[in-house]
């Protein structure tokens, strides 16, 4: 059984809380009474104060997944979940669709994924016979029936071969069903291997005689007998006259590479419309140069002989540099003059000629291939009439107005066939030989099929270039679109066509698409999203969000995801290329506006993460306007971490670029950064800030990034890095007169020192962050300045003064109402009180300081919190509870990304299980801290390895 809230896993402790779960999901949406509640929780043994008892655990069910998820009705409760949110009710569902649908290759496409579903046996980790007897078995039959018919389908769309395997494996986990040896046996037979099915009947017949003392059933017997006389299934081929068989399929593409998951699609198409006796249009959708030509003719190739009738094909031009769309009354002309038609006879009008197209090959098996297709109007006079016909088609877009096309987009290859495609044409040693030249030279063709043969075009007419050569001249951007030029094919020509069709398409939807296409290249974004390209397009959002689908429908971008968007490394040189032909003013204000919706969305996250934090104020306030809105820390979070790497991407070209916005952008990070530890971007982005800062003369912005620095490196356990960077910052805050901003520095320079137990210079630098902002009368600092100074105290032992400076500072945040920092100096007092051992001291106040975190929302303030709490507990002795406390709060931890704090309640997990002698347990957790406190490069590891020792010596001992 496996849990999840909002798409995070979540725990259930208690088999009898999960029972109740279990049997609640499936039957989601309906009424439970309690009887039957009882029944499946006790088997029949219930205590007699069981209905209490169900009231109490579905109190805790609600506690743990929402007050509003269990709804009461008089004797009896109801999950408010639907069927969709619980795979037993989904897995029936897709079975009972799949058991309604007519067409083959959709009933086994609905059995595919109600399988995969499926994790072991039902129920099989929860203690409830009532599950095991009365639920289990059904659904187990469910599944085995379901699995046998993906299997019948199989073996008649002729994957016998692909079966040996899974079958084995399947009679040896239920070796007494004699449906699955049915199949077993055929399918060993259809392998061309009936000795080995012979010898399998053999197996299960004494099996049944052992176990059952019966003989096989009538299917067995049949199918054995079948064996015996060597009577295989036989085909009937259906011969078919024709005035004229044509054989227009040019030849097949030489060293066509993988596809396999498209061929396959591709065959179960053409075998389904066969079996339905229908039409099969098959539409192959791509980008220019993804090999949509080359897949379809390698599939008509191998398709070709079911089509008794012949194969016609044309290339339509759709989408070819320099040539107009061939007219569909000229196609055809073409394809009656093959059938036989006199020339004469050809009707000149297109719906006399589309009917008498239709007319021929009403009673023909014909293969039909329209290849580099432009649209819907061009293709749709051009399909067969007869049933056992079928239909590829190319097209760079999705041609969805032709009536019973099924359409696959096709994407890039995988590195392995990108690589074995260059070896057919340059030679497997070659390739073999600079196997990191060769993964260079694919990546910088972004694995299109085109580029990749270009390359191998240029490579086999240069034997003696090493594989090096050709990586060193791709590595140039700049160039690296020339590189891919041969002859009169290149990457560039072949994306020119689709940005020059939509530019002079008649649609001014087609049009606005093509503009924003060219403005595209002016942002070094990986991944874009409507309210990215909306500031950069100076567009509303549902304009930018019509112009990307548009884009994605002409095959300009891709969509991997919805509301996301991307664009190919190659198309996306191409677009930079036509971005540089406009005015540097137009693409000056591109760059602009998209960074003015960073930094005023950056900044409301920081608003999320650090409230009050002096930053905020550091922002120019152009820039407070616009951007995103986040309910919480989490979305914001969430949000950022999808963003990253354009984060970092529009640093960079803002840096080399506008400046001030890439530096102020650097400065708002600061509190995602520090949250997820993603230190090789903060020193990246911070440097190239600094360089932007001294260039410009910000002394202001130096020491800001002088002082995130240090932060850094006092995270990262490089201390004395740290304290270079945090006294530089102080000494140019000091010449400016920054008075705030020597606040921060001394605060961290404080922490710093604290950190290497060097209590004496961190009193003297919290003192003097205290003074400061008493003499700015910032209570807010000064509040702050009192909760770092009393924990030094605390750490040297002067208790009564740790005291006096946890109650000042609580006192100030109150009449602040600063909730989160009231919040923070109540679990610092928690903290000195478990010190003193006054653990009922310091349980009351790191609840009351719990109860704040969850009421503003400070999801990082509560994990902390429930860790201190939990070392409270431990020291208590109360361990269960200190477990429970830690879990909940590791499970924060993870949800919000914070792997620092994921570290230390890893430790604290591993003291807490070791207390209690569970030193497996303690092991892995203190392991697991370790390998992430090594990863940061922080003083903790140290520490943890200290532990480690300890439990090995223990261990030794015992």
């Amino acid at each position: 059984m496996r849990l999840a809230v909002d798409g995070h896993a979540r725990e259930l402790p208690g088999g009898r809380l999960r029972t109740l779960l279990a049997v609640l999901a499936t039957a989601a949406g309906q009424k439970v009474s309690v009887d039957q509640l009882a029944t499946a929780i006790w088997d029949g043994r219930q205590p007699a104060d069981s209905r209490k008892t169900i009231q109490l655990y579905v109190a805790r069910l609600r506690a743990e997944l929402g007050s509003d998820v269990i709804e009461t009705n008089r004797a009896a409760y109801a999950l408010q979940a639907l069927p969709e949110q619980v795979d037993v009710l989904r897995f029936v569902r897709l079975l009972d669709d799949s058991a309604s649908e007519p067409a083959v290759a959709d009933e086994r496409r609905l059995l595919v994924e109600a399988l995969a579903l499926w994790r072991g046996m039902p129920f099989e980790d929860l203690r409830s016979r009532w599950l095991e007897t009365a639920r289990a078995p059904q659904l187990l039959e469910r599944y085995l029936s379901a699995l046998e018919r993906r299997i019948e389908i199989d073996i008649a769309t002729g994957r016998a071969r692909d079966l040996v395997v899974e079958l084995a494996e399947l009679t040896e986990r239920y070796p007494l069903r004699e449906s699955l040896w049915v199949r077993r046996l055929v399918v060993l037979e259809r392998s061309g291997r009936p000795a080995e099915a012979l010898a399998q009947y053999e197996v299960i017949r004494l099996l049944l005689a052992d176990e059952l003392g019966t003989d096989p059933g009538p299917e067995l017997q049949r199918v054995h007998a079948d064996l015996l006389a060597a009577r295989p299934p036989a085909e009937e081929w259906r011969e078919t006259q024709a005035v004229s068989k044509p054989q227009q399929l040019p030849l097949d593409t030489p060293g066509f590479i993988g596809r396999w998951p498209e061929s396959h699609w591709l065959e179960e198409c053409l075998a389904d419309g066969r079996a339905r006796r229908s039409v099969a249009i098959c539409s192959i959708v791509g980008a220019a140069g993804i090999g949509k030509s080359a897949l379809a003719l390698q599939m008509a190739h191998r398709q070709a002989h079911h089509y008794a009738d012949g194969q016609l094909y044309v290339d339509l031009q759709g989408s070819t540099a320099g040539a107009n769309p061939i007219a569909p009354i000229e196609v055809l002309s073409r394809f009656l003059r093959a059938l036989g038609a006199e020339p004469s006879a050809i009707p000149l009008d297109l719906d006399e000629a589309t009917a008498g197209f239709r007319s021929v090959s009403a009673d023909k098996q014909l293969l039909v291939v329209l290849d580099n297709a432009a649209d819907a109007a061009q293709v749709r006079p051009l399909l067969p009439s007869g049933v056992a016909c079928a239909v590829l088609i190319t097209s760079r877009s999705v041609l969805s107005r032709i009536d019973g096309a099924r359409h696959r987009r096709l994407g890039v290859l995988e590195g392995p066939e990108a690589a074995d495609l260059l070896a057919q044409m340059i030679g497997k040693d070659r390739v073999e030989a600079e196997p990191e030249a060769t993964a260079a030279v694919i990546r910088y063709c972004g694995a299109l099929p085109l580029a990749v043969r270009i390359v191998g075009a240029r490579l086999a007419a240069r034997p003696a270039w090493p594989m090096q050569a050709m990586a060193d001249r791709l590595a140039d951007a700049q160039r690296r679109l020339d590189e891919l030029e041969i002859a009169d094919a290149g990457a560039r020509a072949s994306f020119a066509v689709s940005a020059e069709q939509a530019r002079n398409s008649p649609d001014p939807l087609d049009r606005s698409a093509a503009e924003a296409f060219e403005l595209l290249g002016a942002v070094d974004i990986m991944d874009l999203s409507p309210s990215v390209v909306a500031p950069l397009l100076d567009c509303s959002e549902t304009v930018a969000d019509r112009l990307l689908e548009r884009l994605v429908d002409i095959q300009l971008i891709e969509a991997p995801v919805p509301g996301r968007y991307r664009l190919h490394d190659l198309l996306r040189l191409y677009a930079r290329e036509l971005a540089e032909r406009q005015d540097e003013q137009t693409r000056t204000a591109a760059l602009t506006r998209v960074l003015g919706f960073y930094l005023a969305t950056v900044r409301r996250t920081l608003q999320l993460l650090r409230p009050g934090d002096y930053r905020l104020t550091r922002v120019a306030p152009e820039w407070h306007a616009g951007g995103l809105d986040f309910a919480d820390d989490q979305a914001a979070v969430t949000w950022l971490e999808s963003e990253r790497a354009n984060l970092a991407a529009i640093v960079r070209q803002g840096a080399a670029a506008a400046g001030r916005q890439a530096v102020q952008l650097t400065h708002v990070l600061f509190g995602f950064f520090e949250l997820r530890g993603h230190w090789a971007d903060w020193a990246e982005l911070n440097q190239l800030a600094f360089e932007v800062a001294c260039r410009d003369g910000d002394r202001l912005g130096q020491a800001q990034i002088h002082n995130d620095l240090g932060v850094r490196d006092w995270r990262l356990g490089e201390y004395e890095r740290a304290l270079d960077h945090l006294r530089e910052s102080l000494v140019i805050r000091r010449e400016l007169g920054d008075l705030p901003g020597q606040v921060a520095s001394l605060v961290n320079q404080g922490l710093v020192y604290q950190w290497q137990g060097q209590y004496d210079e961190a009193r003297v630098s919290q003192e003097e962050a205290v003074a400061i902002s008493r003499e700015i009368g910032d209570p807010r600092g000064v509040a702050g300045g009192l909760a770092n100074l009393g924990n030094v105290y605390q750490r040297m032992g002067r208790h009564e003064e740790a005291l006096g400076c946890f109650r000042e500072s609580l006192a100030i945040n109150r009449r602040q109402q600063d909730r989160k920092g009231e919040a923070i100096t109540l679990n610092n007092l928690g903290a000195l009180y478990e010190r003193q051992g006054r653990f009922d001291d310091a349980l009351s106040s790191q609840s009351e300081s719990l109860a704040i975190y969850r009421e503003i929302g400070d999801r990082d303030g509560e994990a902390f919190c429930l860790n201190d709490i939990g070392t409270v507990h431990r020291r208590e002795g109360r361990n269960e509870e200190a477990l429970q406390v830690l879990h909940r709060s590791l499970q924060i931890r993870q949800q919000i990304g914070d792997t620092h704090g994921q570290a230390e309640v890893l430790r604290e997990l591993g003291m807490t299980a070791h207390q209690i002698g569970r030193t497996g347990q303690a092991r892995v957790h203190l392991l697991e801290a370790l390998s992430i406190f090594d990863r940061l490069r922080t003083a903790d590891a140290s520490e943890v390895r200290a532990l480690l020792a300890k439990l090995e010596a223990g261990s030794t001992t015992d």
